[in-house]
Parts: C-alpha cells; structure tokens; sequence
C-alpha cells in the first residue's frame, strides 16, 4: 500500500485520505467488509443531508450509523505488523515528478517498488500479483453446480429458502429451457427479474 497523500498527487478534498495497493490486494489481507450503501446508510437512520455530506467529504451534523462488519474467516495474521509505505513520488507519473524521476519508466520504478516490499503479498516479478488468480474458486461448470451457486444466498438475493429457490430455478428452466442459443444465462436473468431483492 502506497500512501498517494505523501506522493505528489493532487489533492481534491481537504479531508482525503488516499492510498492504492500496487498489483493488488490479496484477499488474506482483508480483515474485515462492510456494505455501505445509501439505502443501508439511510435505513440506519443518517439524513439524506449527512449522506450528501459524506460523499463531498463533509463533517456530518448527526452520528454515523454503526456499520454491520463481516469478518473474514480467512485473513492472514502475518500481516498484522505490515504498514502502508510512505509516499512514492517516482510512482505519480504527474509533469513534475516525471521530470525528476526520469531514469527509468513508471512500470520500471513500480518494479523496483514491489521488489523492495511486495515479499509478503507474493510478488513474483509481474503485475498483478499472481496470487489473486490462485485461489479463486474454479466457475461452476454442471447444472447442479450452477443452480448451487444461484440459490447460495437465496434469502439476502431473493428472499425464498434454498429449497423455494431450487423450485423457482426449475420453474425458469422449464420457461426458458426451450429457447433457440439456451445457456445459463438465461436462468440466472429469469430469477433477477422475478425473485431480486432490490
């Protein structure tokens, strides 16, 4: 992590904070997420003023609704100690910093960044870093693995149990099923349009 405030970029919003993962974030590295939506933020009591102020990086007059955190099951403690790096100039690739950061290019001085601190994200020498893909879940690939994937949150996306869902999966294959160029597409959109909860 990279803190941009510190690199030379321009800064629009007094308050702001910003930092970018360079080649990514693994997800080990995520403690913690939580939804921030404005129909969640709003439901939890904050003004549709205090909203606005938010998004232009305002104070807010009113409190800041608790955020519902979902923690990882799956975040790494080796990470516990690692810290941002401080600002990385050569990296802002503005007119000023690339007249005095002209010895090699951007990807050249990014390189050399991850070489220095990207050991205990994995860096392998390439961008992004190779272990977003490793572990991603192989696409489910049979009807039954499709459908699984479909109905695996069936009561925050749709509001029907498992198995009501597994009956309106059928319901949108017999409906669908017979269309000219069918895949499973065509389910997946028939259960947004009857079952989404928006």
């Amino acid at each position: 992590m990279i803190d941009l405030n510190d690199s030379g970029f321009e800064i629009r919003f007094k308050r702001e904070e910003e930092f970018s993962a360079l080649g990514g974030i693994r997800y080990d590295q995520i403690e913690a997420w939580a939804e921030v939506t404005y129909t969640g933020l709003i439901g939890a009591g904050l003004s549709k003023f205090d909203f606005q102020n938010l998004v232009d990086m305002q104070p807010i007059e009113g409190e800041l609704p608790a955020l519902n955190f979902t923690t990882n099951p799956d975040y790494n403690a080796k990470y516990d100690n690692l810290s941002a790096s401080p600002g990385q100039p050569q990296l802002a690739g503005d007119e000023a910093n690339l007249a005095k950061f002209n010895e090699k290019s951007l990807e050249g001085y990014a390189i050399e960044f991850m070489e220095k601190n990207g050991g205990p994200v994995g860096w392998d020498g390439k961008f992004p870093l190779s272990a977003l893909t490793s572990d991603a879940p192989a696409e489910p690939t049979t009807p039954r693995e499709r459908e699984d994937k479909l109905c695996a949150n069936s009561d925050a996306d749709f509001s029907l149990t498992k198995a009501e869902c597994r009956t309106q999966v059928a319901q949108c294959v017999f409906e669908e099923g017979a269309k000219p160029n069918f895949d499973w597409s065509l389910i997946t959109a028939c259960m947004e349009a009857k079952w989404r909860i928006i």
